[in-house]
């Protein structure tokens, strides 16, 4: 009814979708329900993630070390089975700097090749920036909160758009 308000009266509109007009001005005086304010809230994280998602700002190589890592995941066969490997590649030097392979694939293996390279690299708070696209396992609540509590910000490429993460997929096809 508001969205036809300009075009009809609310007397109008009542009769012809059969209700009462009182109805919709108790509508109009109420406030948002929680399902509207809880999927703004969610519009609005959304939004600030895909601000902050381009920390990389298509920069791949820096001329330094510990300045973007880029991660990929690719399929190994092995005879009959397949094996899950987890990269990630210094952008400057094509040098992996962490890695995991399993099985199963899993978030577990991205954590694990992120410890990695923190631990072979030491203490690189807020030098290098984490670059991969938006696989389920990058985008996962437990990887987000590892990098960030390892002071790494992330990067994520444009959904799409292969070239934004041809660092990591180029090694991975080596």
């Amino acid at each position: 009814m508001l969205a036809e308000k300009n075009n009809f009266t609310v007397v109008r509109t009542a009769r012809l979708l059969r209700v009462a007009r009182s109805g919709y001005y108790a509508w109009l005086g109420r406030g948002p329900s929680t399902r509207t304010l809880r999927q703004e809230r969610i519009e609005q994280r959304v939004a600030w993630f895909h601000g902050e998602s381009d920390a990389a700002n298509r920069e791949w190589d820096t001329c330094a070390l510990n300045q973007l890592w880029a991660g990929d995941i690719t399929y190994l066969r092995i005879w009959e089975a397949w094996l899950h490997l987890v990269t990630l590649v210094d952008a400057h030097s094509w040098r992996v700097t962490g890695w995991a392979i399993d099985e199963q694939l899993h978030t577990d293996l991205v954590e694990q090749a992120l410890q990695m390279a923190v631990t072979l690299r030491g203490s690189l708070s807020g030098q290098v920036v984490f670059h991969t696209d938006w696989g389920t396992q990058y985008a996962s609540a437990q990887v987000t909160a590892f990098a960030a509590s390892n002071g790494i910000p992330r990067s994520m490429g444009r959904t799409g758009v292969c070239w934004d993460n041809a660092t990591a997929e180029s090694f991975s096809r080596l």
